[in-house]
């Protein structure tokens, strides 16, 4: 009775302790394609808004070379 008891547990133990690597595995891999995910978005957002303020740079320059004026040189 004890052996069969102890070989028992002993498969549950070896079942368990397999899966919780494997489980350990996918979670962490899920947790690796929500990062990717979230990174994704981040340079999109941050290549939009590069992308705005370069425009705002250069709308900003072609006015001041309307005017006449250079970067840095004073209003009269």
């Amino acid at each position: 009775i004890t052996t069969n008891l102890l070989r028992s547990w002993g498969e549950r133990g070896a079942k368990s302790s397999h899966q919780k690597p494997e489980e350990d595995c996918s979670v962490h891999k899920n947790q690796l394609l929500e990062m990717k995910k979230r990174e994704s978005e981040y340079r999109k957002d941050t290549d939009e808004e590069k992308a705005s303020l370069q425009k705002s740079i250069s709308l900003t320059s072609a006015l001041l070379k309307r005017e006449g004026r250079g970067p840095g040189e004073a209003e009269e």
